[in-house]
């Protein structure tokens, strides 16, 4: 296995090498590389009001697990305690972010696979992975619906992150 800072000098995932050996990293970037590649539908619309909405939530998805990584890095309090100032801003950007989502995954579901849908997905598989008693789900059942249809598509089984025993 090829080691990830030749690869990427930020030693962060994503990173993709092309046929032609050029590294290329960061969420947008590979998914506007992908979206090149695919005939038919984009997954980043070229122009108009549906490209920045999906870019938008692209931006939600990342902005969520950036929310999340900052939790894992920050020492949290006992069990039992209030969370630090800290975890309590990063939660509430993400309780943020999911109440905009709730609003949005109809819409979602009407888009198809798009660039934003798979942040959101990913976001979401990743908070359940990370912090599997979050409970996001209870007060947001259409995008509890939408995010049960969307983690059942193989490419999301396939890439779901998975605990080592």
């Amino acid at each position: 296995m090829t080691d990830l800072c030749t690869i990427n000098p930020l030693v962060k995932v994503p990173a993709l090498v092309m046929d032609n050996g050029e590294a290329l990293y960061d969420s947008q970037v590979i998914c506007e590389y992908f979206s090149t590649l695919v005939g038919g539908e984009m997954l980043i619309p070229p122009v108009g009001p549906a490209r920045w909405r999906i870019l938008r939530r692209q931006a939600l998805g990342d902005g969520i697990i950036d929310a999340i990584l900052f939790m894992r890095d920050i020492e949290l309090p006992p069990e039992g305690e209030p969370p630090s100032p800290a975890e309590a801003r990063q939660r509430e950007k993400i309780d943020l972010s999911l109440g905009i989502l709730e609003n949005e995954a109809e819409t979602m579901t009407q888009e198809g696979i798009t660039v934003g849908a798979i942040a959101v997905g990913c976001a979401l598989g990743w908070l359940d992975f990370v912090y599997p008693d979050y409970d996001w789900r209870t007060a947001r059942p259409t995008l509890t619906q939408w995010y049960a249809d969307f983690s059942r598509r193989p490419s999301m089984v396939a890439t779901a992150p998975k605990r080592k025993d």
